[in-house]
């Protein structure tokens, strides 16, 4: 398996036992004697401290999160076929997402406004839909054509299946260029629209600067001074992936992009047997 989406979906399969947790003090009481990476959700976190989504009940460990587990579906598909397209991708996504699909989940707003806008035109109901997502699923083309050495405008062509937010161009733009020497420097000269948010972050040495759980879900512009915050202060991606999870909420998503910064920093040799 290409070394990046190894990393990538090991990376989101070891924040799985805790996603989508909110209860920040429980988080923080349980990381003291207790590891917290590559684990399967446990019912009882999930009812005993809210706020929290069991999205993934029955899941064991080493399984993807939704995002994850499109990550690797548009990998497997990409690698030997160079005319995979926005259209391919719009039909991957369906595939998950219609009634009796692959995905037996929650589905987030991104899904059914795609649901939405595939049966309108399906049934020639002028209905406009207004695709204008905001979390990190977008970035799941950028992950991909990053690993088979694509450009990022062409992974764009895909992200707008789902979004026509300008933020997402500015972004991949900065995973392009950005290093632990130059965070500033990249970020600075950015036109993304919130990164004086993601500047102010990475001059934390804690995660004093998140005030609300709100700040932990998977929109952009709340994922990304995490990620930031994270990628700024430890030196490795496993340091990184334990307080990832530590932080709650949409944990695994925000481990997708650590991959990315990280790669190619290895993990456990232990949790390859999970790939």
């Amino acid at each position: 398996m290409n070394e990046l989406i190894k990393l990538v979906l090991l990376s989101n399969s070891s924040q799985l036992g805790f996603n989508w947790i909110y209860n920040r003090e429980f988080l923080k009481q349980y990381s003291k004697t207790n590891n917290m990476l590559m684990t399967k959700p446990i019912n009882k976190h999930y009812e005993e401290n809210k706020p929290s989504y069991n999205t993934y009940e029955g899941y064991e460990i080493g399984e993807n999160t939704l995002q994850g587990q499109i990550v690797s579906c548009l990998y497997n598909d990409m690698i030997n076929n160079d005319l995979y397209n926005e259209h391919s991708y719009e039909k991957l996504l369906l595939n998950h997402f219609l009634p009796g699909g692959i995905y037996k989940g929650y589905v987030e707003s991104y899904g059914n406004k795609l649901v939405v806008k595939y049966l309108n035109k399906r049934l020639k109901i002028n209905n406009e839909i207004s695709l204008d997502d905001d979390q990190l699923v977008g970035f799941v083309p950028y992950v991909v054509y990053k690993a088979l050495n694509k450009s990022s405008s062409d992974a764009l062509k895909l992200t707008n299946v789902l979004t026509n937010n300008e933020d997402y161009k500015y972004l991949f733009d900065i995973l392009d260029n950005v290093n632990k020497e130059n965070i500033k420097e990249v970020l600075t000269r950015s036109k993304l629209s919130f990164k004086n948010k993601i500047l102010n972050a990475i001059k934390y040495e804690d995660d004093t600067f998140i005030k609300d759980v709100h700040e932990l879900s998977c929109s952009i512009d709340v994922a990304f001074p995490i990620i930031f915050y994270l990628y700024n202060k430890h030196k490795s991606l496993i340091e990184a992936l334990n307080e990832n999870v530590i932080l709650g909420g949409a944990s695994g998503d925000r481990a997708i992009i650590l991959a990315l910064l990280y790669h190619p920093d290895k993990l456990p040799k232990e949790w390859d047997k999970y790939i």
